[in-house]
C-alpha cells in the first residue's frame, strides 16, 4: 500500500529545494567537473524522491514552518514529502 504524500506545502518544499539546487549547480558546476558532481548530489537525491535533510532557513519564505523554530534547526523531508524536525 502506498504511503500518503505530504500536504501541498510540503510537496512544494521538494520542488523549491530542487529548483534552488539546480540553479546553484548550473551557475557554478561548469567551473570544474568535481564541483559539478558535488553540486549534482542534492539535485539527484531530490529528483529521485529520496529523503533530504535541510535547515529551517532553507524553507520557502512563505512556508509556515520557516518561523516555527530556530533558523538553524535541522529538518528532514522524507520520501513521502512529510517534513519532520530532525530526530523526532
Amino acid at each position: 500500500m502506498a504511503r500518503p504524500r505530504g500536504n501541498q506545502k510540503e510537496q512544494d518544499i521538494r520542488r523549491h529545494l530542487l529548483e534552488e539546487s539546480t540553479a546553484l549547480r548550473d551557475r557554478y558546476g561548469w567551473l570544474d567537473p568535481a564541483a559539478f558532481a558535488e553540486l549534482s548530489k542534492p539535485v539527484d537525491q531530490l529528483s529521485a524522491g529520496a529523503a533530504w535533510s535541510l535547515r529551517r532557513y532553507e524553507l520557502p519564505d512563505d512556508h509556515p514552518a520557516r518561523t516555527a523554530g530556530a533558523a538553524g534547526d535541522l529538518l528532514t523531508l522524507d520520501e513521502s514529502d512529510v517534513l519532520y524536525l530532525h530526530g523526532h
